[in-house]
């Protein structure tokens, strides 16, 4: 009778990136302990039930074995920021023949506390309209800044209408996550990232300095130079 005298258990071991210790994609809700121990358990529990031998267990374990053993460090050419350029509605109309953007401009001209939620979902099928109509090259790179900045206005003041309100819709109350910074980074993530292995993985990117300081409400991007 044939003998096992290993077993494979795969991979799949999780890494908890963030810290949290919970089942989100960038954490784990377990311990490694723990994971040992079922996969030690169920096998013996098995074998003593066939009669089997107790096998050498192995494991392919690969992103938990590795991921805690390097970084990749890029620098931070600059920082855009959308909601630091004023925008003016009378100058965006005097500015520009594009309806959309004629509409976002007045959009913002007529917001107001009661109105603030209406024209938000106006403006989000607007700045759907901006972004295909830029990409179909049916508006200039003036009127998509123009939008940008209307846009960006438009999210900031209803953000400080909420002060003004006596229940917050959760639309308004995710305003804060929209009003990000673009960061450029000098950085490869072709050459950085091996193999295909990465496609689809989570890659956490925290600061290297001023970890003594409070983060800003607004998420941060990034992309690459090559």
């Amino acid at each position: 009778m044939p003998v096992m005298n290993y077993m494979d258990v795969g991979g799949g071991l999780a890494v908890d990136y963030d810290g949290s210790k919970t089942a989100s994609e960038s954490s784990m809700n377990y311990t490694v302990e723990e994971y040992a121990r079922d996969v030690v358990w169920i096998i013996k529990e098995t074998c003593d039930q066939t009669g089997a031998p107790h096998p050498t267990i192995a494991t392919e374990f690969g992103r938990a074995t590795v991921a805690y053993h390097s970084v990749l460090v890029f620098e931070v050419l600059g920082i855009a920021n959308t909601f630091s350029t004023p925008c003016d509605p009378e100058t965006v109309l005097a500015a520009t023949q594009a309806p959309a953007i004629i509409n976002m401009a007045q959009l913002l001209q007529e917001l107001s506390p009661k109105n603030a939620m209406e024209t938000l979902h106006d403006a989000v099928e607007l700045r759907q309209d901006i972004l295909q109509e830029f990409s179909l090259g049916l508006l200039s790179i003036e009127d998509r800044a123009f939008g940008d900045q209307a846009w960006a206005l438009l999210n900031t003041i209803s953000g400080l209408m909420t002060d003004q309100m006596h229940y917050i819709p959760e639309d308004l109350r995710r305003l804060p996550r929209l009003r990000t910074d673009t960061y450029f980074c000098n950085l490869s993530i072709f050459q950085s990232l091996p193999d295909n292995w990465a496609v689809d993985q989570i890659f956490p990117i925290p600061p290297v300095n001023r970890l003594n300081a409070g983060g800003r409400p607004a998420a941060s991007s990034s992309r690459t130079s090559h």
